[in-house]
């Protein structure tokens, strides 16, 4: 879909992800990006209640990923405190996010486990963040713009979870990287 895109041929496709035997993270985050980058905030706003209705009525996760299908990893924005830098991770709690955190840390001297903050994503966010890896894309769509242009899908790097995982190992990310490397 472009902005030029009928705004019919975006409720016929809505109403058909609505109806689809399997929530497509995918295509509702098409969807939503193409409404926002149009300029449609009451059916942007209209499609977000719309997509969080389906998803609620249907298996949470992307037919072709399985990720986290029990839900038990969630979304986390994990940072020193009064830190303006911090990392995207996937985690099963507030504790074990701040642990890979640690672990992660570039820093030349890690931080004490007391001065870390791991905080969940707002409303409405974290759904789609719990059940996808931590993309440019979907960080934005979901209201965290990264602007990052120098290290794409930089967030990728630090989350160990599975779903980060398969997401750097697909040949699209690769060549990006080298791409990077090679510039």
């Amino acid at each position: 879909m472009s902005m030029q895109t009928n705004i019919d041929d975006v409720r016929d496709e809505i109403m058909r992800l609505e109806a689809a035997p399997h929530f497509d993270a995918a295509a509702w985050s098409r969807v939503l990006a193409d409404l926002g980058t149009a300029g449609r905030v009451s059916a942007l706003a209209d499609a977000q209640r719309r997509m969080e209705t389906a998803r609620s009525n249907q298996p949470a996760v992307a037919v072709e990923t399985d990720y986290n299908v029990d839900g038990k990893l969630k979304a986390y924005w994990v940072q020193r405190t009064d830190d303006e830098w911090g990392m995207w991770i996937h985690a099963e709690s507030v504790g074990k996010a701040k642990s890979i955190y640690h672990q992660q840390d570039p820093s030349l001297e890690p931080a004490n486990f007391t001065d870390l903050r791991a905080i969940r994503p707002w409303r409405g966010a974290e759904t789609l963040l719990d059940i996808t890896p931590f993309t440019d894309g979907t960080l934005a769509l979901a209201g965290y713009p990264v602007g990052a242009d120098e290290f794409p899908d930089c967030f990728l790097e630090f989350c160990p979870c599975s779903m980060c995982k398969a997401e750097r190992l697909k040949p699209t990310y690769r060549m990006s990287i080298n791409d990077l490397v090679e510039a």
